[in-house]
């Protein structure tokens, strides 16, 4: 069983989102081969959207031209094409800063996933974080977590490649703990672990606690923040479970510290 005896096996990358970054991709090809997992790159082609071109109401608004134009099956079709392509060479440029094994697919309808090769309690989904999500990085996570036992928050740049592995937790039981203990070990990382105050913490405290500058604001005075304040800046990777954070808070964990973080299901 790969993935530090835990059950992963897969670091799943969605190729079919907009927006990937070519480093990030490659951070992820990296750390599957740091985990000993397997690459798996998917682009999910809806079918849908070709039968939608051959209807006769079916318009599109283009702005550069500032009218509606029918949708052509031939330009929608050539769209897709270009968008598998483009898939594609991201993932094999990916893969080259890996030698895990790796396997890309084109997937035909999201709601076939699970049977064709999609998300699985043995997968570690990849979402690539963007300032201010917000609510809807909240929705990315369920989505991703409707199938998967993690997610693997992925920042703009990664400052550390190798280091410690931390768990951040509320208690002695948490799964985060014997997760990132596990995944160091396979690694060869050192394993540190820091508790979360019960209560949580607020917007503020948690900017403050995982700042690699010197905390600021709320986190002074306040005791939960000196209590799980980290005093490292040189991890490799943080693993908590949803929900010892605020979703959004994650976010900031990310932004703050410039390592990705994994977070398990609750």
């Amino acid at each position: 069983m790969t993935g530090g005896g835990w059950g992963f096996k897969r670091l799943v990358l969605d190729l079919h989102r907009n927006g990937q970054d070519p480093a990030t991709l490659r951070h992820a090809a990296e750390i599957a081969e740091f985990l000993h997992l397997d690459l798996f790159g998917r682009f999910i082609d809806d079918p849908a959207i070709a039968r939608l071109a051959g209807l006769p109401f079916a318009r599109e608004f283009r702005v550069l031209e500032r009218e509606w134009h029918d949708l052509a099956v031939a330009e929608v079709t050539r769209a897709r094409e270009l968008a598998i392509a483009t898939a594609s060479r991201l993932f094999a440029e990916a893969a080259r800063a890996s030698t895990a094994r790796c396997r890309f697919e084109v997937l035909p309808d999201p709601g076939g996933t699970k049977d064709a090769g999609g998300h699985c309690d043995e997968d570690i989904v990849v979402l690539h974080q963007k300032p201010h999500a917000g609510e809807s990085f909240s929705r990315l996570l369920d989505t991703a977590f409707e199938h998967a036992s993690a997610v693997l928050i992925m920042p703009n740049r990664v400052i550390h490649r190798h280091g410690p592995v931390v768990a951040v937790a509320r208690s002695p039981d948490d799964p985060s703990i014997a997760v990132a203990a596990s995944l160091a070990t396979e690694a060869g990382e050192a394993f540190l672990y820091f508790d979360s105050p019960d209560g949580g913490l607020s917007p503020d405290d948690t900017e403050a606690v995982f700042d690699r500058g010197r905390p600021r604001g709320a986190g002074r005075g306040n005791p939960r923040v000196r209590r799980l304040a980290l005093p490292v800046s040189n991890e490799c990777l943080i693993v908590l479970t949803r929900g010892v954070l605020a979703d959004a808070d994650v976010s900031t964990v990310v932004s703050c510290r410039r390592v990705p973080v994994l977070v398990l299901r609750a």
